[in-house]
């Protein structure tokens, strides 16, 4: 359910059409999870938006700015705040 309404807030954001949850670990005793938005259009036929290279392209996006991301993370948890996990 909570990865469910990361995705919806995330979609709601306007910026991607898909969203990819990967969980990583690295051999400690937890787990991480990215969730990663495909751009819109997703452009299947360009190699560098494949599922496997998304959690890397974060470095070759333009810098969104602090302003915009505390924007983001405030519609994401308001999206959240208000979806129904139970």
């Amino acid at each position: 359910m909570i990865a469910a309404a990361v995705e919806s807030a995330i979609l709601s954001l306007g910026a991607a059409s898909l969203v990819h949850i990967y969980r990583w670990g690295d051999g400690c005793a937890h787990f991480h999870v990215h969730f990663a938005g495909r751009p819109l259009g997703r452009p299947l036929g360009r190699p560098q938006f494949r599922w496997r290279y998304l959690p890397f392209l974060e470095r070759r996006y333009p810098n969104r700015g602090n302003d915009q991301l505390r924007r983001a993370a405030a519609t994401v948890a308001n999206h959240l705040a208000g979806a129904d996990l139970a």
